[in-house]
């Protein structure tokens, strides 16, 4: 049975960062630090990171953001499976066409790579910034 994984809230954009946390994550858990160890998996931040590029490729900034400084923060949740059942904006970015944007372009992906083995059904926070 698979626990429910919640990832850290972090910058789609800061990937070394997104990196050394997930890194951290797996040495905290004993689970996902033995399969970090073996290699026989992906490891859960290289799964994130993988997840970030896949929605990320599909984002457009909107021609009314330009110029400005925005970031707007959506929760997504991924089944086992690797199907993104949920999208949620739990932060605006105080301008409805951005945040729009953010979340038409989450409910384009439906289907991910499933998550590793030890990470199962997970939640993760997206934030798309214009920075």
């Amino acid at each position: 049975m698979h626990t429910h994984t919640t990832f850290p809230r972090i910058p789609v954009k800061n990937a070394p960062l997104l990196a050394v946390l997930f890194l951290a994550l797996c040495l905290l858990s004993p689970t996902m630090s033995a399969t970090a160890q073996t290699g026989s998996e992906p490891t859960d931040e290289m799964y994130a990171e993988m997840v970030e590029n896949i929605i990320m490729k599909k984002w457009q900034n909107p021609q009314e953001a330009k110029g400005k400084k925005l970031a707007c923060r959506v929760q997504i949740s991924i089944s086992a499976e690797g199907q993104l059942t949920k999208a949620k904006l739990v932060k605006s970015s105080g301008m409805k066409v951005f945040d729009k944007s953010a979340m038409d372009t989450v409910a384009q992906v439906t289907d991910l790579p499933a998550p590793p083995a030890t990470v199962g059904p997970c939640e993760m926070v997206l934030v798309f910034s214009t920075q």
